[in-house]
């Protein structure tokens, strides 16, 4: 599967500022939560990553980005709303339960989730913190 070239460019100015300025010795951490090794997250969060880290630099500082091997949708939002990680793969429904309180975050919503696109069909969206 193909990450749309296109779709990568447009998520990474939404994450980032682009900058063609010489890049500092300081950089930045960016995490990029996945599911297991194994499945589809984990290799789109390696390109996703890789492109960010080749490409972005804020305020002069060059970005870092990794893939983080976690438990997928769910996990990650909590990750998110813990602000244990800057950004992470989840889908659409789970989405929509933990911003909502549904569901497996019956009771407690994470408010501070924001999507920035769809990878695939599947109605997938890549979320970072507010």
């Amino acid at each position: 599967m193909k990450l749309n070239r296109r779709l990568a460019l447009a998520l990474v100015a939404a994450a980032v500022t682009v900058s063609g300025a010489a890049i500092a010795q300081q950089r930045i951490f960016f995490g990029v939560a996945t599911g297991g090794t194994g499945g589809t997250y984990y290799p789109l969060g390696g390109m996703l990553a890789q492109l960010i880290s080749n490409k972005a630099v804020v305020d002069g500082k060059k970005i870092t980005a990794t893939a983080e091997a976690a438990g997928a949708s769910v996990a990650n939002a909590k990750l998110l709303g813990n602000k244990d990680i800057e950004s992470a793969f989840v889908a659409a429904d789970i989405l929509d339960a933990a911003y909502n309180g549904k569901g497996q975050f019956n009771g407690a919503p994470i408010k501070n989730l924001r999507a920035l696109g769809a990878l695939y069909p599947e109605t997938v969206q890549l979320i970072t913190r507010a």
